[in-house]
């Protein structure tokens, strides 16, 4: 998956991921350098360990399963990379997951800031964003499970539609990678998968 997501880019192409779990971010993001990370996740996928019944991880690593899934990735991703990370959307974690990130210095907005200050929270995306290549990742539990309830972790008090599309729009650098992940397939309602298309919408309008 590095290897093709690196090859896409050498043919001047935006390459375009969508998954079932965030894991495979990890693999898309691992070899970024210069460019920038926006994450847009309920959960901050910070972890030292962990798993459940619904947890995915790898099975073709050779790598311990509680260390290394969907939970874990972006703490392994910033273990072994200096990428620049902006987390849109947190309002689940742990005291742990909060002290990595601090200690990493990673910046991060849950979702009352961005309902409760969203005017500094846009310039902010544009400062962190402004002159750089910029890589976006989409979890669908960032939204509200009243307006996305398809997903394997749903977290009251999400984004809206609107939320998300004014942080897209706040973003001034170029996109050079995206993918939408976590959507869990519903025959009972329609209502997450248009919204996960509109979504896709918006960040391929930034490409």
């Amino acid at each position: 998956m590095s290897k093709t997501f690196v090859e896409i880019r050498k043919e001047n192409k935006v390459p375009f991921m969508i998954s079932r779990t965030h894991l495979p971010t990890f693999y898309t993001t691992k070899n970024l350098k210069k460019e920038k990370l926006i994450a847009f996740d309920a959960h901050a996928d910070c972890k030292d360990e962990y798993i459940d019944e619904l947890i995915s991880f790898d099975v073709e690593m050779n790598k311990d399963r509680k260390k290394f899934n969907e939970a874990t990735w972006l703490r392994r991703l910033l273990e072994n990379s200096d990428i620049k990370v902006l987390l849109i959307g947190l309002r689940s974690f742990d005291e742990g997951e909060m002290n990595f990130l601090v200690n990493k210095k990673i910046k991060f907005f849950t979702s009352l800031d961005i309902i409760r200050y969203k005017k500094k929270v846009r310039k902010e995306i544009a400062k962190f964003t402004e002159n750089s290549d910029v890589y976006i990742s989409l979890d669908v539990d960032v939204f509200d499970p009243s307006v996305f309830p398809a997903t394997d972790y749903p977290e009251p008090g999400g984004l809206s539609y609107f939320d998300f599309v004014d942080i897209i729009e706040s973003i001034k650098g170029r996109v050079i990678g995206a993918d939408v992940c976590c959507f869990k397939p519903s025959e009972k309602s329609l209502i997450s998968e248009f919204l996960a298309v509109k979504s896709i919408f918006h960040i391929l309008s930034k490409i």
